[in-house]
């Protein structure tokens, strides 16, 4: 799933990247040439009632509803700025709160289900079959009770496949196909929950968990590591019993298994006086229960052996092994339990070190979709986890599976970012030759998370992995349109436009290109948003990242970088009242109109 799952992003990377390629190649060479040949251009060609139409209506929206707000905004910066930084600080702490809820990979619908069952090593499988059986009546109860309310009549569950083993007779699994995510009313996680609710406890089992399988393991995952398996055991019983009270998770395993139930034998002091050793001993018991071989016979070319060993029903039982006779080398026998003492343990199915360690996975599914992966990670690591190991200084532990994945990323992410952001501000100071109106750009990215966070809200959907690439999208979308307001404005600066006029006339002139480019990217993604497939659950993330910010992005950018713009201006012109004890004009102190001199040096002489 891993692999398949890099293959996917790394497609859609190239297809990005190929598309803004031809796209820049587009715009430089083809659009100036359609762009000139345009009826547009032409003022003697009328336009149609419809044109006339969406004329009028964008005029009145731009001289009804942002010209007021824009104006208000400019008399009062300081209310201006404190509804999105309030807005900002509401966010952050509704994520703090858990009322938006974040996980470092979503809960994505599929259109299956597969449950693991695992009983005691040793089970036969008869016993097996009989539970995995009382599962299926159960899948199939459930579908009845979908199929007669939800889901109007038709299936919910199209398909179970049960299987025994492979290898071993104690482990089962029965994959569920569902009717697919567009046609199904719901959630995959409902359905597993029903059944299990159905299905109740197992007795005896080891696991009993549902699943289809996630690319970064489980979303709970603990590693316990310690020298002393008394304690570290100690310490896993009970973090498994508080992970099983609460609600929020289920399916709650560990790694330490226990396997098939040994009989071991320790030689008593008379065996020894005998001359009886473990290997003669253990080697009379194997040829008795297992077989050995007295005799070989030829037919034709073939050649048969001969194997003896007891009877079924004289080697099933515990007693008729300890009542068996041992052979001594003075030919006498003797009860092999006057030779050796009996125990009968479990042994151990696996043994997994770390750094040298003996090493115990405590791992868990999440109970509902909504929940956050990373605030329970949070309440096992701050709160659960020091009160159990409180005085088990020999024990540690770390978090894996998709809490380790997410450490990862984000160190990764602290790494690479900052490179990104330098590499991004270093190409607008290029661009405007200014660091105030650079900063003025960057400062408006938090604020385009404010939509990303509320869009998720809305839909019901956690801030994932995915939420981030889609806000990294995000951010060059918020500053493209800056960019444009800015070059405009800067552009007014340049023709000699006083101040005032020249930030509303950039903001007027702006308004109509950058809500129509919002606009459509937010139409244009409605389709991904609203679908139902498995196919479209990786992309819904990104897509309501952007949509949703790029919404609330547009409204920060036509009225919250005037006022910042303004503000910058005013600060400036602050400070060089102070140091020069004169007001200076505003225009003359924005970096446009400081490039006239180097850019046309005798006319900005002349004037």
């Amino acid at each position: 799933i891993e692999g398949r799952l890099g293959d996917f992003f790394g497609q859609m990377a190239f297809i990005v990247i190929a598309t803004l390629i031809f796209s820049l190649v587009e715009g430089i060479l083809i659009l100036p040439a359609h762009v000139a040949h345009s009826k547009a251009l032409d003022r003697n060609v009328k336009s149609n009632r419809l044109m006339v139409f969406f004329s009028n209506f964008m005029e009145g929206i731009k001289n009804k509803f942002y010209l007021p707000i824009l104006t208000s905004s400019l008399k009062n910066p300081a209310f201006a700025l404190s509804v999105p930084i309030g807005l900002f600080i509401i966010t952050m702490g509704a994520m703090r709160g858990g009322v938006i809820s974040s996980t470092f990979f979503p809960s994505i619908e599929q259109d299956n289900i597969v449950i693991n069952l695992k009983m005691p090593a040793g089970t036969s499988q008869s016993i097996t079959k009989e539970n995995l059986d009382k599962i299926e009546l159960a899948i199939w109860e459930a579908n009845e009770y979908f199929k007669s309310g939800i889901n109007q009549g038709n299936d919910l569950i199209l398909s179970s496949d049960k299987r025994i083993g492979p290898g071993s007779a104690h482990k089962g699994s029965i994959k569920i196909e569902l009717l697919g995510g567009e046609q199904r009313g719901v959630k995959q996680l409902e359905v597993s929950n029903y059944i299990r609710q159905l299905v109740g406890e197992i007795p005896g089992s080891e696991e009993f968990s549902f699943g289809s399988g996630s690319p970064f393991g489980k979303p709970i995952s603990v590693a316990l590591r310690g020298d002393d398996m008394d304690d570290l055991r100690e310490v896993v019983q009970e973090l498994t019993l508080e992970m099983k009270n609460l609600s929020d998770l289920s399916d709650v395993t560990d790694s330490d298994l226990q396997g098939a139930k040994e009989v071991r034998i320790v030689l008593k002091e008379k065996a020894y006086l005998l001359g009886f050793t473990e290997t003669t001993i253990i080697s009379q018991i194997r040829r008795g229960f297992y077989g050995g071989e007295v005799q070989r016979v030829q037919r034709g070319l073939d050649e048969i052996r001969i194997w003896v060993r007891y009877d079924l029903d004289q080697r099933s039982t515990v007693k008729q092994l300890k009542d068996i006779e041992i052979l001594s080398n003075s030919g006498d026998l003797f009860l092999l339990s006057d030779l050796v003492d009996f125990s009968i343990l479990r042994g151990n199915l696996g043994i997994n070190h770390t750094n040298g360690k003996r090493e115990i996975l405590v791992e868990s599914n999440l109970s509902n979709s909504d929940v956050s992966t990373s605030d329970m990670v949070a309440n096992l690591s701050q709160e659960i986890l020091p009160r159990l190991l409180r005085g088990k200084s020999n024990i540690e532990f770390s978090f894996e599976g998709q809490g380790r994945q997410q450490a990862k990323s984000q160190a990764s992410v602290e790494k690479v970012f900052p490179i990104i952001l330098l590499l991004m501000i270093a190409v607008i100071i290029c661009t405007f030759r200014s660091i105030s109106q650079t900063l003025i750009v960057v400062l408006l990215i938090p604020f385009g998370f404010i939509g990303v966070a509320w869009g998720h809200y809305l839909h019901g959907m956690q801030v994932s992995l995915f939420s981030m690439l889609g806000t990294i999208a995000l951010i060059g979308i918020l500053i493209n349109d800056s960019l444009v307001f800015v070059s405009a404005f800067n552009h007014n600066i340049k023709n000699r436009i006083p101040y005032n006029d020249a930030l509303m006339r950039a903001a007027m002139g702006r308004f109509r290109p950058i809500l129509l480019t919002s606009v459509t990217t937010i139409a244009g993604l409605a389709p991904l948003i609203l679908e139902k497939s498995f196919q479209a659950q990786f992309l819904i993330p990104m897509a309501l990242s952007i949509a949703y910010g790029l919404a609330f992005a547009t409204i920060v950018i036509l009225v919250l970088l005037p006022v910042l713009l303004q503000t910058s201006n005013q600060t400036k012109s602050f400070f060089h009242w102070w140091w020069n004890d004169k007001i200076p004009d505003p225009e003359s102190l924005e970096p446009a109109f400081k490039e006239l001199k180097y850019e046309n040096l005798e006319d900005f002489e002349s004037n």
